[in-house]
């Protein structure tokens, strides 16, 4: 199934079912026998049960894959569908047994970057193909699909180029960091200088830097000889103008963004190097995030995204605004901004990194540089920082 993050309906990345979603509410109580007028269920989750029960009746296993760009996909699916059925089914016990022995929900891994379909994509596809078609999705040249092992007969995806592996876990971190992470830094710093398409902001020689700095400081993560393989192959897919992708698109959802790639990047490299290495190039564009949600490029130019959060800010991003131009502003006072934040969106990331002094400070130190000298030379300047800390062999 591919159902788009939001069709999850879970709080977290441990796969917490928001129980208490209008649409989860309404298919709880939803039945065939009582629907009123043509009433249908919501969530994946109603069919999902609803079929399993029919399926069990058969004895025959099942297996169950979401192609989704959500943290560890289908056992995120599995924790929450768990959790419905309890709510669901009188007789719960039974069912997640049956489920547990007989249903293998297998991770995956899905990288092709799919641009917004525009009228003038839709247009150049029709003279292409010498019809309408209806539905056209472009792409990029790229392509990935990456499929757990499981324990039950599945077709032979190998044939058409699927890679099925024993353990995911590595594929879906490196992608998860090395590319959806990394993608904000196009995305959110090149709404800084007002660009539009990806491409475009990585044909500005800062933003380029920026990106390279990202990848390399995640091989505190990852490791170094995998990111200096890893990190150019993605550099290259960022830059290619076929696609024609959009900053909107990619930078969508700024504020979840912001903690569950950026903030958690950071959060990840703090825990592998026991509290000892603040990375540098994502609590950047963390700040670029931050300025962004006045809708202004550093030369005041309105631009358009789309963060359903961002509502909540406004009050938070004069905060800051008067924060970077304070003579006395001190971390403590930004820190108290980040938990405002988390607050405010009710995401406990922005509370936890406001807990952190070395991410506190770095991001303060982002922040007035670009309010203060503008986006490319709060680059320039981050550079030398980097070079100047550099040891002798790196250089």
């Amino acid at each position: 199934m591919t159902i788009t993050n939001k069709g999850y309906y879970v709080l977290d990345a441990a796969g917490t079912l928001d129980a208490s979603h209008h649409d989860i509410v309404h298919d709880l109580d939803f039945t065939v026998e009582t629907r009123v007028d043509n009433d249908a269920p919501r969530s994946i989750y109603w069919y999902l049960t609803e079929g399993l029960k029919e399926r069990s009746k058969t004895g025959e296993p099942i297996t169950i894959i979401s192609l989704d760009n959500v943290p560890q996909n289908s056992q995120s699916l599995k924790k929450a569908l768990v959790q419905y059925i309890q709510a669901s089914v009188s007789d719960s016990d039974a069912l997640l047994a049956w489920v547990e022995a007989n249903v293998d929900f297998l991770t995956t891994l899905v990288d092709r970057i799919t641009p917004e379909v525009t009228a003038h994509f839709r247009k150049d596809a029709t003279a292409y193909l010498g019809f309408e078609p209806g539905v056209v999705v472009g792409t990029e040249v790229f392509r990935q699909l990456v499929v757990e092992k499981g324990r039950f007969q599945v077709p032979a995806w190998e044939v058409v180029g699927v890679e099925t592996v024993a353990n995911i876990g590595s594929y879906w971190e490196l992608k998860f960091l090395g590319l959806n992470a990394a993608h904000q830094v196009p995305a959110m710093v090149g709404q800084r200088i007002g660009a539009t398409y990806i491409h475009e902001a990585m044909a500005d020689p800062e933003i380029a830097y920026l990106l390279e700095l990202f990848h390399v400081e995640l091989g505190v993560i990852l490791g170094d000889d995998l990111m200096a393989v890893y990190g150019p192959k993605i550099q290259r897919r960022f830059k290619d103008r076929a696609p024609m992708d959009t900053l909107r698109r990619v930078g969508a959802r700024g504020t979840s963004k912001a903690s569950e790639r950026l903030a958690y990047t950071v959060e990840r490299a703090y825990a592998s190097s026991e509290g000892h290495k603040i990375l540098k190039a994502p609590t950047f564009v963390f700040a670029c995030y931050l300025l962004n949600l006045g809708n202004t490029d550093d030369l005041g130019n309105a631009f358009q995204q789309d963060d359903a959060e961002q509502h909540k800010l406004s009050d938070v991003y004069q905060q800051v605004l008067a924060w970077t131009r304070s003579e006395h502003s001190d971390n403590h006072g930004l820190a108290h901004l980040l938990r405002v934040i988390g607050e405010s969106t009710r995401d406990n990331r922005f509370v936890v990194m406001a807990g952190k002094d070395g991410f506190v400070a770095e991001l303060g130190w982002a922040l007035k540089e670009i309010t203060s000298a503008g986006t490319r030379e709060a680059i320039r300047k981050l550079r030398s920082r980097v070079e100047a800390t550099a040891s002798p062999e790196s250089k």
